[in-house]
């Protein structure tokens, strides 16, 4: 695997730090320069327009700054340390946000984004800041967020970095918006902050192959009338396949002309609101290269990793951080990323998935490897109930986290927790659960798996505390 940023892990704030960014007590620094045109106007409103101090950024990846009245706005796109000339979003209250107009004075950090797109585009919230720095950053909101969930319970390990994926041309999965009059379709992302359409002719962050289908979808869509969402990347043979949920009229054409692109295009699903079944052209299965060499199979639309390559290198840092175990189960399973591997180092493993498409995919990937011993279970990973003093839990949830599966395992005490987490709150959250019933943190790998970006997947390894396990032990 590979590890962080040249020079080593980076410390939690540690390395020097910008002009204006938060110190080692994470206050700001004072500027010394008040927010002279913030000031509340005659209605008790803030001015449309003011300027702002930024003092830190928020887990969105935003800039914070203070108006007149002391209440904190939050700027998309501008960096601690700069000044910087705002509009007031009226439409949101709570918490105030602003669009940037220009940056005053730019941080140290500030660097050029390498694409036209970015300041308007929601996918790079962060594609204007160093990238040394943005990963100081994001450790340092992954390790706050930590402490203030697990208080005194228990004690953080130095986290680990991997930086597994390129800077550019990284996803080999996207969502895309479409836009359709009849006459033309409009093909990008969400805009920041907005249900609204960033028309994309090309992304820099797209994998050279998925590049062509924003122009493609625009081609598809054309005559058909409405919006959706299409889920997009590889299929059989390495060519484009498309899950879509549409809203609108489809024209009557557009099988026709998905069939006449097979050549680019494995499979498409579309799903139109109100109708009972997709309309289905080929094979729309997602298919990628796990962490063993081989390729993986997901249902149309399913789950998985947006970057084959950094999904790889999370599974093997999950199937290190398992180990060799008697017995295993693994929760919120999806199609088999993390299984593959963890099948060949465990004795008896239950993969459990409560969808049923994706279990399926999970059951054919083992198959395919031949590893039969492996027992899918369709069920709610929340509820699952765990034999006591299990040798090894490998959970991978979604953002929510996994609050039912958290309070089992510690009831059924557990030897060995892998917990993969891409939400610093809800990890946070259940690793207090944890260490509440007497765990320990023993590792926590940091993945930078979206370059660009303000988030985060984060590895945590738990097993109980020695003197926890004396007790259990003896009393049984």
């Amino acid at each position: 695997m590979t590890k962080g940023a040249a020079g080593g892990r980076p410390k939690p704030g540690g390395g020097p730090k910008p002009n204006g960014w938060p110190n080692s007590s994470g206050r700001p620094k004072r500027s010394g320069r008040p927010n002279s045109s913030g000031r509340p106007n005659s209605s008790g409103r803030p001015a449309a327009r003011l300027e702002l101090d930024v003092h830190d950024l928020a887990s969105t990846g935003e800039g914070i700054g203070r108006d007149g009245t002391g209440a904190a706005v939050f700027v998309r796109g501008a960096l601690p340390g700069e000044r910087v000339l705002a509009s007031l979003n009226e439409r949101a209250r709570s918490p105030l946000r602003a669009n940037l107009l220009r940056v005053l004075h730019a941080s140290e950090a500030r660097v050029a984004p390498p694409c036209a797109h970015a300041d308007r585009c929601g996918g790079c919230d962060l594609m204007h800041l160093e990238p040394s720095t943005r990963r100081s950053w994001l450790e340092r909101m992954l390790l706050e967020q930590l402490a203030r969930s697990l208080r005194s319970v228990a004690t953080l390990p130095a986290p680990t970095w991997h930086t597994p994926t390129q800077a550019l041309g990284y996803r080999s999965r996207a969502r895309l918006r479409i836009e359709a009059d009849g006459k033309r379709a409009r093909v990008g992302f969400s805009e920041a902050m907005s249900h609204r359409t960033v028309a994309v002719e090309s992304c820099v962050v797209l994998d050279d192959a998925l590049r062509p289908a924003l122009a493609e979808l625009a081609a598809l869509f054309a005559a058909c009338r409405g919006a959706g969402e299409a889920r997009v990347a590889l299929g059989a043979g390495g060519r484009r396949v498309y899950d879509v949920e549409f809203d609108g009229e489809l024209d009557g054409a557009l099988l026709g002309r998905i069939e006449q692109a097979r050549e680019h295009i494995a499979g498409a699903e579309v799903r139109l609101s109100g109708a009972t079944a997709p309309l289905s052209v080929g094979d729309a299965r997602c298919v990628s290269i796990a962490a063993d060499g081989l390729p993986l199979l997901a249902p149309s639309g399913g789950f998985a990793q947006a970057s084959a390559v950094g999904g790889a290198a999370l599974a093997r840092a999950v199937a290190e951080g398992a180990g060799d175990a008697e017995r295993a189960v693994e929760l919120f399973a999806g199609s088999g990323a993390l299984t593959v591997l963890l099948a060949r180092h465990v004795g008896s493993l239950v993969a459990v998935e409560a969808d049923r498409d994706a279990a399926t995919s999970l059951a054919d990937n083992l198959h395919a490897r031949g590893l039969f011993a492996v027992k899918v279970r369709v069920e709610d990973a929340n509820a699952f109930a765990f034999a006591r003093n299990l040798p090894l839990v490998v959970l991978d949830p979604p953002r929510a986290g996994a609050p039912g599966a958290v309070r089992n395992i510690a009831a059924a005490r557990a030897r060995r927790v892998v917990y993969v987490s891409c939400n610093a709150a809800t990890l946070g959250r259940d690793l207090a659960v944890l260490a509440g019933a007497g765990y320990d943190i023993d590792t926590l790998a940091l993945f930078d798996l979206f370059p660009q970006t303000s988030h985060l997947e984060t590895v945590a390894v738990l097993s109980p505390r020695a003197h926890a396990a004396k007790g259990r032990d003896g009393a049984q």
